[in-house]
């Protein structure tokens, strides 16, 4: 079995249970197959964990002057809120 990244769900300070916003923190194992700029999808298939690529994401990589993946991770939470996750065709038809 390949590893290929590792996440945790930030938990809420006061409680430490699941915080309610909803925010993974994680990273990629080295020699993954994950695009960098796109969407990736959890599920649950019999009791295992698959990995799917849904698509590119709307955010730009580079983009002078603008919001793009080469900002602060804060700023695009605050930019971006929970648009952040979405691929281009799903921006597209929401907004």
């Amino acid at each position: 079995m390949k590893k290929l990244l590792r996440f945790i769900i930030r938990p809420a300070p006061e409680s430490g249970e699941p915080n309610t916003d909803g925010l993974l923190v994680g990273a990629c194992f080295k020699g993954h197959n994950l695009k960098p700029g796109h969407v990736y999808e959890v599920s649950e298939i019999m009791d295992t964990l698959v990995v799917k690529d849904v698509g590119e994401s709307h955010i730009p990589v580079r983009s002078p002057g603008g919001s793009c993946w080469g900002n602060e991770i804060g700023h695009l939470v605050d930019c971006w809120g929970k648009f952040l996750i979405l691929t281009k065709d799903e921006y597209l038809a929401c907004c």
